[in-house]
């Protein structure tokens, strides 16, 4: 019953950290949770298939969960409450929200344990290969803004990969988990993954990233970031 003991363990996980959220009045313990949670499920996925392939994509989402983690951990060490979690610590939902959100994250591990042997060997390593390249790029995005914010300076990143999205955190986080979920399909019950990456991209543009994000840029730099936006992608090139 290797799945009820993880789908246990990502409720108290996601339980935990959202008393640690209330009590220490800091939102970002709640994603500590999750990304945790997540992690959890990947760990009891890999151990329940026992294949290569099981343990490639548990690499992957080790990486993935220590980056996100210090990430936090930084903002919660060196800066002032996230706005965005302005009031999410007084919510009665948060933490169920939390699951939920989780339990979409982690479809691929679930398909994974049935079916851990891919298709064609060649396409998951490359689908591998471009997950772990996204992750790359999305880390050095987020540990980009790590070090704006840390510097103080008042403008925003229009540079490197910020010349191509506006977002390329979130461009990258989308693409990581697309590819490492299609890497896991082997079967047409197992399109189900595909919910994972479009559920990151709803989640990024029109809950929690950019809604809260954007406008407080535009509030902000004013005319220069509304002339940067005009030239520059949300999120993917050519799709403004």
């Amino acid at each position: 019953m290797i799945s009820l003991s993880i789908i246990i363990l990502m409720v108290l996980s996601i339980s935990l950290f959202g008393l640690l959220a209330k009590i220490q009045g800091r939102g970002e313990f709640y994603d500590i949770g999750w990304c945790w949670a997540i992690f959890c499920v990947y760990t009891g996925g890999a151990i329940a298939s026992n294949s290569p392939y099981s343990w490639l994509i548990w690499t992957l989402v080790l990486i993935w969960s220590v980056k996100l983690i210090s990430v936090i951990l930084i903002r919660i060490a060196y800066f002032e409450h996230d706005f965005r979690y302005k009031d999410v610590t007084r919510h009665v939902l948060a933490s169920a929200f939390q699951l939920v959100s989780a339990a979409l994250f982690v479809i691929p591990a679930f398909t994974q344990i049935h079916n851990p042997t891919p298709f064609n060997s060649t396409f998951f390593f490359i689908c591998v290969f471009l997950s772990l390249l996204s992750l790359g790029f999305n880390s050095f995005a987020d540990f980009q803004i790590v070090k704006l914010k840390l510097k103080k300076e008042n403008r925003f990143l229009n540079s490197n990969l910020w010349r191509v999205s506006r977002y390329p955190n979130y461009t990258f986080e989308i693409l990581f988990w697309f590819f490492l979920a299609i890497s896991q399909i082997n079967s047409v019950l197992e399109l189900v993954n595909i919910l994972t990456p479009l559920y990151a991209y709803f989640i990024i543009r029109y809950f929690s990233g950019i809604p809260y994000q954007e406008p407080r840029r535009l509030s902000k730099f004013g005319k220069e970031y509304e002339e940067y936006s005009q030239k520059v992608p949300l999120l993917f090139p050519g799709l403004k």
